[in-house]
């Protein structure tokens, strides 16, 4: 059971707050809903820890290391994206039901999540199989 409280900030976003009970009663995260109805929760880091499109029906989750970078995405449609640096590959591996695959860091540069979705900063996300929405 979570109790919800709801307020509207001076951005026109609405904030709700969550308390979670099962795993962790001390943890609180903010949901948010964007100017285009996607709704992303922030954790305790002001990360964000979850993200769902307006127009779409998965949602997505993620991960970060000690130093704060995106490390891990996966939703709940069974796919998995995971960051990976060795001497011989730096970048994504992407596993989904049917296929694996890697993308090098080169082509996508950078992936990070805000409150608008998930980037690339090469603008590039459709090759990882992920929402490609420019940033605005």
């Amino acid at each position: 059971m979570q109790s919800l409280n709801q307020s509207k900030n001076k951005n026109n976003m609405y904030q709700f707050e969550t308390n979670s009970r099962p795993s962790n009663p001390n943890k609180k995260e903010q949901h948010k809903v964007n100017m285009r109805g996607d709704v992303y929760a922030l954790n305790t880091n002001g990360q964000v820890s979850s993200f769902r499109y307006a127009n779409q029906d998965t949602s997505y989750s993620f991960s970060y290391d000690s130093r704060g970078n995106l490390e891990a995405i996966s939703s709940n449609a069974g796919w998995t994206w995971s960051k990976t640096e060795t001497e011989e590959f730096s970048g994504w591996v992407v596993i989904n039901y049917f296929d694996r695959w890697q993308v090098g860091s080169e082509e996508v540069g950078e992936v990070f999540v805000n409150q608008s979705g998930i980037h690339t900063s090469r603008n590039n996300a459709s090759i990882l199989a992920l929402p490609d929405l420019a940033l605005t």
